[in-house]
């Protein structure tokens, strides 16, 4: 055992008072959730099922994993939206595989 105390006792810099637990960053990002859209404008849900409406679209969590779904199915003209609560904040990825060099 050293001499910091016992081992359950929280580090003085996650200390934020009034027994209120670890402290929280000052900001707090905005929740971002991570949609495919085809061409048409319709979401993906799931194999073989997309939506118009993006509440029921199936979220990525990560651009990556959206992207990597895209490039194993070999789809074109598709698009990631990273999409905030405010849809004028979304940004959307267009998604060109990549051709092969000929």
């Amino acid at each position: 055992m050293d001499d910091h105390g016992p081992m359950s006792e929280a580090p003085p810099a996650l200390e934020t008072g009034f027994g209120a637990g670890p402290a929280q960053p000052a900001h707090t990002p905005p929740a971002m959730k991570v949609y495919v859209r085809n061409g048409a404008g319709r979401y993906y849900c799931r194999v073989g099922l997309w939506a118009v409406e993006r509440s029921a679209a199936f979220d990525f969590e990560q651009p990556e994993h959206a992207s990597a779904l895209i490039r194993a199915e070999g789809w074109q003209g598709m698009q990631i939206v990273l999409a905030y609560e405010r849809p004028a904040c979304d940004l959307v990825l267009p998604q060109n595989p990549l051709e092969p060099p000929s």
